[in-house]
Formats: structure tokens, sequence, C-alpha cells
């Protein structure tokens, strides 16, 4: 929740001592590509960003009914990547979803199918969609355009040719879970906790108020879905 995050950053930011949260696909190759390219300057400014999250497989019911829901357990990951990746804030957030694949979750609350758009401080729009099912594997895409042209960040699908026969394209598809795409993020996100700890300064480490404003962008979301209006982040915060 909002308040233990709170509580958690207002405990623990005094110490001083290096701490870290689970944003691992900040270490992802491919998005650190798509910054540093950003960064470079060859989009120009940015002005809208399209990201998806469609998981393969739909977790248990016993996990989702702890899991503080998909706004909280999914796309809190890409509402930090919007931050990371653009350098601005949300301004404000509107959400729609529904409970499709597994209607039961409904019972308290959640859903499993959800499309939201944002309004960044700087004037850009944001789009993301996530499903927790799929029947073609786990498909996660960031696309990012601007003034001057686009960039995206892709699904990376598995080691695998293309193959033309005839008239048909065989693409080697997309991974089997989630897992599996971003798996080597954990490990990246480990080394430069590590690097940290010994004294390094790592910027792209994500730290307590990083997960902070992601909470207060996913509480805002969850308003959205309830009330079905947009919702000021600065609200919730």
């Amino acid at each position: 929740s909002l308040a233990r995050a709170r509580e958690v950053v207002e405990r623990v930011l005094p110490l001083n001592v290096p701490v870290t949260v689970g944003f691992n696909r900040r270490f992802d190759s491919s998005h650190q590509q798509l910054r540093r390219q950003l960064e470079q300057g060859l989009i120009g400014r940015v002005e809208l960003v399209q990201m998806v999250c469609r998981a393969s497989t739909m977790p248990p019911l016993d996990y989702l009914r702890s899991s503080g829901g998909q706004m909280r357990d999914q796309a809190i990951h890409f509402f930090d990547l919007l931050r990371f990746l653009t350098g601005d804030e949300v301004r404000t957030v509107a959400a729609m979803g529904a409970a499709l694949a597994l209607p039961d979750i409904a019972e308290f609350g959640d859903v499993d199918t959800s499309i939201l758009m944002m309004q960044m401080r700087g004037g850009a729009l944001a789009q993301l969609d996530n499903t927790r099912r799929t029947g073609h594997g786990y498909d996660e895409r960031i696309t990012l355009l601007g003034a001057e042209g686009a960039l995206e960040s892709g699904s990376q699908s598995p080691a695998g040719p293309t193959l033309w026969r005839g008239n048909q394209r065989i693409e080697p598809g997309l991974w089997p879970d989630w897992f599996s795409r971003v798996q080597g993020s954990y490990y990246q996100h480990l080394d430069a906790f590590i690097r940290a700890l010994n004294g390094e300064t790592v910027a792209d480490l994500p730290g307590l108020l990083d997960g902070l404003q992601a909470q207060a962008i996913a509480e805002a979301a969850v308003q959205s879905l309830q009330h079905g209006q947009f919702v000021a982040v600065d609200d919730c915060r």
C-alpha cells in the first residue's frame, strides 16, 4: 500500500544506506539501449509512449488474492519504466479494466485485462495495455514517438532464425513466460546493487523514492478503475 511505502521511506531514507527497489526492467538490455538513444536526441522531444505488458499465463488465484491487484503488481513495473525512460513524472491517470481471463478475481476487485492512459507533466501522452494471460507467449514492448522519429524496445524473441517458405514467414515466436524474457535484467540489477554497496554511484539504480513514485501512480490507477475518471497522481501522494 502507499501508506506502507511511505513508512518504509520515512524509516530507511534517513539511515543513508544503499537500498534498491525491485524494478529490474530498468536493466533490460533492450530498454537500456532505448534510453541511451533517447538521451542522444535521436528522436527529439518525446510526444507519445506506448507500452505493452502481456503475460503468458495467469498466476494462481491464491497469489492474486494477496498481490495488491494488477496495477500494484504488474503495471507498476511499467510506471517506473515510464519515469525512467522519459525522465518525467506522471501527472494524471485514467484506467479501464475487466476480469476476462479469470472472472473470479472480480470478487476481490481485481482485473486481468486493462488499458491505461497517462499524461506526463511535460505534456507527453502515454498508453499501457496489460493482460495477465495470452495465448501466444510473453509480450513486452515499448515504443517512444518523438518529434523527429520513433524508437522501439521489442519483445526480443528467443534465439532462432526467421524462415521464409513459399508465401509464408515463420518467426521463432515469443518467450514462453515473463521470467524467461527478463531474467537477464535481474543479474544486471543485482550487479548494480553490489557496486552500490561497494561505494560506487550507480545512476540507474531504483531507490526508495522511485518505489514511492511508482506506488503513487498505481494508487491513482486503482482509483481511476474504481471511479471511472482521470485521477491526479499528486492527489495520491
